[in-house]
């Protein structure tokens, strides 16, 4: 079994073939382009979509041809699965391709309680769950579990160093997998709110008041460093889901001074245009859960 590529762009997803073919059926492929019954060819024209990929199976030899990186890495995921354990793949042709172009998936990095998922399990998981499920975006929430320098009295004990969580940008990058960072608020914000209480929305444990002159000045300050540990990303998650305010329940005296009498939805538009705003000065753009913005639903 010998394999060859046309363009060293290629070279990883020839080297995770051959790491996977020989897990599955200890088949230890040789790379030479002489005498290769194995061919993945890089062909801009290639009349396949984006991300998409052709594999031609002859009795003799085996193509697999895309316009792109990231189809042939697909392409060779898809091959090691036809080949299975008895290593033998039939003989046919198949076109595939992603139907959806941003396949995005949102994993918990912070327990809810206990230590964090280490750095080992989180590539563990972008090697056998994210890249193998062809999802091509992964948001990553690690709250205080990274380095933060401008608030360093927010980072835990076992968060991950700067070179840990770089190594785990550089395996998704491997994978053709865009990280983006999230920062949740106004609500889940517990971490927030055990290192600044003053910041609690009307005594609420996990909801940041909006409006307190100290809340914006802390969000900048984690933006800033999460935009700079992340490699300058396309987006910044920023949660903004179940905002669950609790005036309603609240007598007169016990409400917040700051927003008692703006509508919920004043100081929900308030803050989107600001984080819009404010996202934009640092170089990116919001992203955010939709809940708060549908009729009738929180």
């Amino acid at each position: 079994t010998t394999l060859c590529i046309n363009d060293q762009r290629l070279a990883w997803s020839e080297t995770w073939f051959k790491q996977e073919l020989n897990r599955l059926t200890k088949i230890e492929p040789r790379s030479s382009c002489n005498d290769a019954n194995i061919h993945f060819m890089l062909e801009p024209d290639a009349d396949v979509p984006n991300q998409g990929f052709r594999i031609d199976a002859k009795p003799d030899s085996i193509h697999l041809v895309a316009s792109e990186p990231q189809g042939i890495l697909y392409g060779a995921m898809a091959l090691s699965e036809w080949f299975g354990l008895d290593g033998e793949a039939p003989a046919a042709i198949v076109r595939d391709w992603p139907t959806v172009a941003t396949r995005t998936l949102f994993p918990h990095a912070v327990a809810n309680s206990g230590a964090m998922v280490s750095v080992e399990d989180t590539k563990a998981f972008i090697e056998r769950v994210v890249a193998r499920g062809r999802y091509n975006m992964l948001v990553l929430s690690l709250t205080g579990a990274m380095q933060l320098p401008s608030r360093p009295e927010l980072v835990r004990k076992d968060a991950w160093t700067h070179e840990e969580l770089q190594s785990v940008l550089d395996l998704a990058e491997k994978y053709g997998i865009e990280v983006i960072p999230a920062i949740n608020s106004p609500a889940h914000s517990r971490w927030l709110i055990r290192a600044y209480p003053e910041l609690s929305a009307e005594g609420a444990g996990n909801l940041l008041c909006m409006q307190h002159p100290k809340t914006r000045p802390l969000l900048r300050d984690l933006y800033t460093d999460v935009y700079a540990a992340f490699r300058k990303p396309r987006f910044i998650h920023i949660g903004h889901d179940e905002i669950r305010f609790r005036t309603q329940w609240k007598h007169e005296e016990q409400r917040c001074e700051r927003c008692d009498g703006t509508p919920r939805w004043r100081l929900l538009e308030e803050d989107l245009l600001w984080n819009h705003q404010t996202l934009a000065d640092i170089g990116t753009r919001p992203m955010l859960w939709s809940d708060m913005l549908v009729r009738e639903w929180n």
